[in-house]
């Protein structure tokens, strides 16, 4: 009799640790489910200041959040370009290929996503560089490299794009080309997209900055082709074509204007480049 309700007890023991185990493994989050963690912001420069973020679920069946940066520019000379690094590590990057730009007191917001579920504990997301005017750096210097190399590249591309511009401007002019104008686009728009990307030996981020400037300006093209389909039997359609596409073309009254338009535009854009010769990294 004490043999048996032994063991009843020994089976009873047993079968209470089996249904701890499945709800031990029923609670436990699926591998892509979403972490409850707080992410802390880690800082490693001194002129962008993090004014606020807000998170909330972008993806939550994967375990994604997407966080809103308020950055502020507490130094007194223009950041134009800066890098964030995700709780997965991932990196991105404003201003690595011109443009960009973030005056003494300004304030702008950045879309962070964190995709890396319950694979990451103690979540972060890290300010790793801002680059001023200057070219110089705060921050990490591998990023400083990768950034002063991709503008460079993305200033070489804008160059010759504008020299392609330039000569079929010059020929256009002179009515050196019969063509119409459709096909005038098309002849540019080829040669543009015929410049090669292929980066020097040792400066191998070059290659963001040429791919970049050369797909800008490809984009710009094709709003000015379609633009140019459609003026003469839709003007309200097409003008609404290039406010769509981008403001560096809005008011375009032909094609030599529009082509005109993204010399200037890319003027302005190496403009703020001109005093970027390389820098340092200040910390």
């Amino acid at each position: 009799m004490r043999r048996y309700a032994l063991s009843h007890i020994f089976l009873g023991v047993i079968l209470t640790t089996f249904v701890l185990i499945i709800a031990v493994f029923a609670l436990r989050p699926s591998e892509g489910a979403k972490q409850d963690q707080p992410i802390a912001i880690v800082n490693e420069t001194e002129s962008l200041q993090v004014e606020g973020m807000t998170c909330k679920d972008a993806r939550p069946d994967l375990g994604e959040r997407s966080c809103l940066l308020t950055l502020k520019n507490i130094s007194n000379r223009e950041i134009v370009a800066w890098a964030i690094q995700s709780p997965s590590g991932k990196m991105q990057y404003a201003g690595a290929v011109m443009g960009g730009g973030l005056s003494p007191g300004e304030s702008r917001t950045e879309e962070v996503y964190d995709t890396s579920g319950n694979r990451v504990r103690d979540k972060k997301i890290t300010i790793k560089l801002a680059m001023f005017n200057d070219g110089s750096s705060e921050g990490d210097f591998q990023v400083h490299k990768l950034i002063t190399d991709s503008r460079e590249g993305s200033k070489l591309q804008t160059e010759r794009i504008n020299t392609i511009i330039e000569k079929a401007l010059v020929s256009r002019r002179a009515n050196l080309s019969q063509t119409r104008e459709k096909e005038w686009l098309e002849q540019i728009t080829f040669e543009i997209a015929s410049l090669p990307e292929n980066a020097p030996s040792g400066k191998q981020w070059m290659a963001m900055g040429l791919a970049s400037a050369k797909q800008n300006t490809l984009r710009l093209l094709g709003a000015l082709d379609e633009w140019e389909e459609t003026r003469h039997a839709d003007p309200v359609r097409a003008g609404k074509i290039l406010k769509e596409r981008d403001a560096a073309i809005v008011g375009t009254s032909n094609p030599i204007d529009g082509l005109t338009k993204i010399i200037r535009h890319n003027e302005m854009l190496i403009g703020k480049q001109k005093a970027l010769k390389g820098g340092s990294n200040e910390k």
